[in-house]
């Protein structure tokens, strides 16, 4: 199985804004479609993968002409690169990193930086970003990097959270974090 590195600010790149623009969200719907599709299909730093033009269009759930010119719009933007023999398209990406899911992270994080702990709340947790990078949270972010709470604890921090019927909020999640560490001290005492 593969994946790719997905950037949390992604859409408020200025080639995606340029999809957005012109296609709408229907339009970076269809980008993120095709880069799911194309990260199955990694050739080193590139992906690129070979479409009949009926199968583009049922992967962009668009009619097949409809299919192809947005791929030739995402060519001219220069988010793909794309070879049409008239027959099939290849299209290809670097765009993003697409690392295979064994090298990706695997296993607790340890962040270095509140950007991250904001990022991995919003994409794991589903806190809105603003909320994510707002004060509360950030002062939170700060006491978690220096005392080294992993991902792991901090989800164990959120089931514990999930089973006491209580919002992820910054002080409900750190409370839960504190319990769960005090857990894990007294297990490793005995």
């Amino acid at each position: 199985m593969n994946a790719f590195l997905f950037p949390v600010d992604y859409s408020s790149r200025p080639k995606v804004e340029q999809v957005i623009e012109r296609f709408a969200l229907i339009g970076y719907a269809r980008l993120l479609l095709l880069l799911e599709d194309l990260a199955k299909a990694p050739e080193g730093a590139t992906c690129r993968r070979k479409y009949v033009y009926s199968a583009l269009g049922s992967l962009l759930e668009a009619p097949a002409d409809v299919a192809l010119e947005f791929v030739q719009a995402l060519a001219e933007i220069g988010l793909v690169t794309l070879e049409d023999d008239g027959e099939f398209v290849i299209v290809a990406t670097t765009s993003i990193r697409w690392p295979a899911a064994e090298a990706a992270q695997t296993g607790p994080q340890l962040f270095t930086d509140p950007e991250q702990w904001a990022a991995w709340m919003h994409a794991e947790v589903g806190v809105p970003l603003a909320y994510a990078k707002g004060e509360a949270y950030a002062a939170k972010y700060r006491r978690w990097i220096a005392s080294n709470v992993t991902t792991d604890e901090m989800e164990r921090a959120i089931t514990r959270a999930v089973e006491h019927g209580v919002g992820p909020t910054p002080a409900e999640l750190h409370n839960q974090l504190k319990a769960v560490r005090t857990a894990r001290i007294q297990e490793a005492e005995r």
